[in-house]
């Protein structure tokens, strides 16, 4: 059983609905967060982008003001190595490996919101 480990979520309130930051900006699936349940990735997608350091996931979100939000959350650390799978690359093919991930960032196969810090 994986176990569950304490990291940050950036998301983004739109229309009484909580997003991943990027994946809303990218056009590519999304997830409408749940706080305080389990979010899974809905079928076809790849993991969930957390933080494990919330300066880190604080760093992400300023450039984006008042509309991005960070969360301390639980997740299950995944073992996919790549943000998108192999059939949805945006921006010309780009899969986003963790080396091209901002700093910090933990891909996640189930992630619990818990209480929002900004």
């Amino acid at each position: 059983m994986t176990q569950w480990l304490d990291g940050f979520k950036v998301v983004r309130d739109y229309d009484g609905c909580l997003y991943s930051l990027m994946a809303q900006a990218m056009g590519g699936q999304t997830v409408c967060y749940h706080e305080t349940a389990p979010n899974t990735p809905p079928d076809g997608a790849g993991p969930f982008a957390v933080f494990d350091d919330a300066l880190m996931a604080r760093d992400f979100a300023a450039p984006s003001g008042s509309a991005a939000a960070v969360y301390a959350c639980r997740y299950k650390k995944s073992r996919a190595r790549t943000l998108w799978p192999d059939h949805w690359r945006p921006w010309h093919g780009a899969r986003f490996s963790l080396r091209t991930c901002p700093a910090g960032t933990v891909l996640a196969d189930e992630v619990i919101l818990e209480e929002r810090l900004t």
